[in-house]
């Protein structure tokens, strides 16, 4: 159990490749819960990551082939999952992602390509519950439950194209169940 940390719980940097994070309460931190920096090929699973300052879990430059598995994370200030620059053929299955205070369910800006997102419960999120932009291309949403967001249920943003949006449950947002806006879909 990790809680109140000052910074990060956990923060993964660089030549972290294989690892696992799993059967962790990871609460009450500053910042993210986890934070991998520039790491491939790890296993996030079966954590409660809940009530930290920043994300619940940030994937950030370069972080590649990933599965963030069966979590239940939510209650976090800004986005529970966020996938920043160059994050690429992750797999984010099976969580309970809930009650972002300030932003989004799930985040993927700028180059994050291919990535999976399935069987979620997405959920009572402040700002879309899943959100993609500048751009984000050929990432696959399927099999979801996506509601109550303060906003849309999924928003593609500016160049977010060639995604496939399937097969998902989405009821009860605030603002559209699927906004398309910008070039590029």
């Amino acid at each position: 159990t990790i809680i109140d940390g000052l910074a990060h719980g956990i923060y993964l940097k660089g030549s972290c490749a294989g690892s696992i994070i799993t059967g962790n309460t990871i609460t009450g931190n500053v910042l993210d819960g986890i934070l991998m920096e520039r790491s491939d090929e790890c296993t996030i699973k079966g954590n409660t990551i809940e009530d930290n300052g920043s994300c619940g879990v940030q994937l950030y430059l370069d972080c590649d082939d990933n599965e963030i598995i069966g979590n239940t994370i939510t209650g976090n200030y800004l986005d529970n999952v966020y996938l920043f620059a160059g994050c690429e053929r992750n797999l984010v299955k099976g969580n309970e992602i809930s009650y972002s205070e300030a932003s989004w369910g799930i985040r993927l800006w700028s180059e994050c390509h291919d990535n999976e997102i399935i069987g979620n419960t997405i959920t009572g999120n402040y700002a879309a519950n899943v959100y993609l932009y500048q751009p984000c291309l050929r990432n696959l949403i399927q099999g979801n439950e996506i509601s109550f967001s303060e906003a849309q249920g999924v928003f593609l943003n500016y160049l977010s194209g060639y995604s496939i949006i399937i097969g998902n449950e989405i009821t009860d947002n605030a603002g559209e169940g699927i906004r398309m806006f910008g070039q590029g879909h």
